[in-house]
């Protein structure tokens, strides 16, 4: 786990009680030592699932980098409404190690802490067996694109969930075969998924994101067959770049463990695919906008996702 307000694993002694209010009643500035802390008592466990999302791209690495924070915005809107989805606690620069990443080195990164309100969009029978307050997730991130670091994780379940994502964008098709550098026993572990964007759910389809249909004027660009062409007369080429999103999991409840973690990577295969069938056919809204455009409508989103929170309506994907 990586976040936790009782004795134990993380946040030593500090009361239940505060990790149910801080965001009410502590001021910023401890919220960020707060952060720092969690940060601190960080350490990455062995996990059970390993699952690998490979995800061609018709865009360069430096194009992504305004295309995965801008949809990253647009994806937490449509997520959140009627108490449940995404709070946005810290977004800052930060210059430092990544936890996790293996050279060590001091890093500038983007760095963002998050609480997700699910107890509305897990299966009911987690939500008869889960404490009050206890479906809520803590993401804490590091963007050092194309590099990218996040950590999920329950103060329920404190070390019995660890959730563990790191990304990298690399220029190409989806053919590296360990860009992450796993050793032999998380390679034999590994599950690879090359997400197809072409297929989703009936339930999750909308026009408007479907890469073979969507007009995206600035690049001229559609998916064939699985195959990505670019329908300018005047060039048949397509700048490639894969994402590779390295996912570590463990969710460790006795007679549940396997379902959850089945559910969880079905939800994750859902998501990416909706997320990136968005970053796609939203490209032309994208594509010519600055970091301080992104960084504006970051500040803008925290207000809108408070009040999208309070609104009567749940959005968005369910886990089942």
């Amino acid at each position: 786990a990586v976040v936790s307000t009782q004795s134990g694993h993380y946040g030593r002694g500090v009361p239940p009680i505060v990790h149910f209010k801080m965001r009410f009643y502590l001021p910023l500035f401890v919220l960020r030592a707060i952060s720092l802390h969690l940060v601190e008592c960080l350490d990455l466990p062995t996990p059970s699932r390993v699952v690998e999302f490979r995800i061609e791209l018709p865009f360069t690495v430096e194009q992504l980098e305004i295309g995965r924070r801008y949809t990253t915005i647009m994806m937490s809107k449509l997520e959140t409404g009627g108490g449940e989805g995404v709070e946005i606690i810290i977004n800052e620069p930060r210059q430092g190690p990544i936890p996790g990443e293996t050279s060590g080195a001091v890093i500038e990164s983007r760095y963002t802490h998050k609480v997700i309100y699910l107890a509305s969009k897990v299966p009911s029978v987690i939500q008869r067996l889960a404490p009050t307050g206890s479906l809520e997730v803590h993401e804490i991130s590091w963007n050092a694109f194309p590099y990218t670091r996040t950590y999920l994780s329950n103060h329920y379940m404190k070390e019995a969930f660890y959730f563990d994502i790191e990304t990298q964008h690399l220029a190409g098709g989806a053919d590296k075969e360990n860009v992450h550098q796993l050793d032999e026993q998380n390679l034999a572990k590994r599950q690879v998924i090359k997400l197809d964007l072409s297929r989703v759910p009936s339930s999750d389809y909308n026009l408007d994101t479907d890469p073979e249909s969507c007009l995206i004027e600035k690049g001229s660009l559609s998916l064939k067959e699985g195959v990505w062409v670019n329908l300018d007369e005047d060039s048949t080429s397509v700048p490639l770049s894969t994402v590779y999103s390295l996912q570590r999991l463990t969710f460790q409840w006795w007679g549940l463990q396997a379902k959850v973690e089945s559910m969880i990577v079905k939800a994750q295969t859902r998501l990416l695919t909706k997320y990136y069938r968005m970053l796609v056919c939203s490209s032309d809204d994208w594509l010519d906008l600055t970091m301080d455009d992104i960084e504006k409508l970051e500040t803008e989103a925290k207000n809108e996702l408070d009040q999208l929170r309070n609104s009567d309506t749940v959005r968005g994907i369910t886990i089942s």
